[in-house]
């Protein structure tokens, strides 16, 4: 059997890091990935670079420690609170208007890297909430049909679990005057389920989570950030075709290549959440090459996570959105970066795509 490497663990090492080109995007051509992918192939015993990479960045779930819980409320200001009988949630309190509700969490574990994200987001000011979905031992069906149903499986998932609509509500009870979604993997589907039924969210985000609905139509502002998926990409390219034809809100499906695959962007949380080591042993010989590769991972990361809170800051701020009696309205990008190019929109003239 292959050794299962962690080829992004490197990413936060600072060993093999380059310092000095922390803010560069290198480039690898097609040849110096080929040889990379060939020389990753002999060290791992068999199987293609490809999909090692892919498994090393498949989502990944872990059930906290009482004693990790102490330590991340008392470092990170994150609180473990009680939506319900059996319904519990990760509560962090901001200081602006702003609430968001993460959904990635299923059955009493947590999505690996979703506590730094929502670090990130709370150091921005947002009251963050991360309700736990299909908690109860009877659920576990359902959450396994909606896993079906995005794969197109199966039918649709008949209801929205009810931690979403107690989550925001929770939001409301705190003070926030605008409430946002952002969903991971299949929360980011359920995401878009729910920015199609209900126009009471400020906008929503959706990241490595996008099924084929061909009616979809969004009723408030959304941003998908999609990790390359060799198995659903042209459902993906479908889906972009679908957003042009029927949506009105500012909307951007942003679909990244490889190596950037499903769960990249978690897997650089996980590594800063876990401290995970450095496995560059694999890449013995290339080591410069792997380095690139990492280091355009980690960039794209941050410019991904810039536009994400760009998003948010036009969105998701009562202060930042004229809304006047619509969605359409919305500032200029607040994040400057060659890789984000702001929200697309049908009442936009420099509306363009972002792939």
């Amino acid at each position: 059997m292959p050794q299962e490497v962690d080829f992004f663990s490197i990413l936060h090492d600072s060993g093999v890091a380059d310092e000095n080109n922390d803010n560069e995007v290198p480039e690898l051509d097609e040849e110096q990935l080929a040889s990379l992918k060939n020389t990753i192939d002999e060290k791992i015993g068999g199987g293609s670079c490809e999909d090692e990479i892919r498994k090393a960045c498949m989502c990944k779930y872990h059930k906290y420690s009482e004693e990790e819980e102490i330590f991340l409320e008392s470092s990170a200001n994150q609180h473990k609170i009680e939506l319900a009988a059996c319904s519990h949630a990760v509560y962090s309190p901001g200081i602006t208007s702003s609430g968001i509700i993460l959904l990635c969490d299923p059955m009493n574990t947590e999505l690996t890297g979703s506590r730094a994200m929502m670090q990130q987001l709370n150091e921005a000011g947002h009251h963050v909430i991360k309700p736990n979905l299909f908690q109860s031992p009877d659920l576990h069906i359902d959450f396994m049909n909606a896993i079906a149903s995005y794969f197109g499986k199966s039918e649709p998932i008949k209801n929205i679990p009810k931690q979403v609509e107690m989550s925001k509500r929770f939001l409301l009870e705190q003070g926030v005057n605008t409430v946002s979604l952002i969903g991971i993997c299949w929360g980011g589907c359920i995401v878009q389920e729910i920015i199609a039924t209900d126009d009471s969210y400020a906008g929503a985000i959706s990241i490595d989570g996008l099924f084929y609905q061909k009616d979809f139509a969004a009723l408030s502002p959304t941003l998908f950030l999609i990790g390359n998926d060799k198995i659903r990409t042209d459902q993906h390219l479908m889906m972009k075709n679908v957003m042009w034809n029927n949506n009105v809100y500012p909307w951007e499906v942003v679909l990244h290549d490889f190596p950037l695959v499903h769960g990249w962007f978690l897997k650089i949380f996980a590594c800063q959440e876990t401290g995970l080591t450095e496995q560059i042993n694999v890449c013995e010989g290339k080591k410069k090459a792997f380095q690139n590769m990492c280091s355009h991972a980690k960039q794209t990361s941050i410019d991904c996570m810039g536009k994400l809170l760009d998003f948010l800051a036009q969105f998701a701020k009562e202060e930042a959105v004229v809304f006047s009696g619509s969605k359409s309205s919305f500032i200029s990008p607040v994040y400057n970066s060659n890789l984000s190019t702001g929200m697309n929109s049908p009442f936009s003239s420099n509306s363009q795509s972002s792939d």
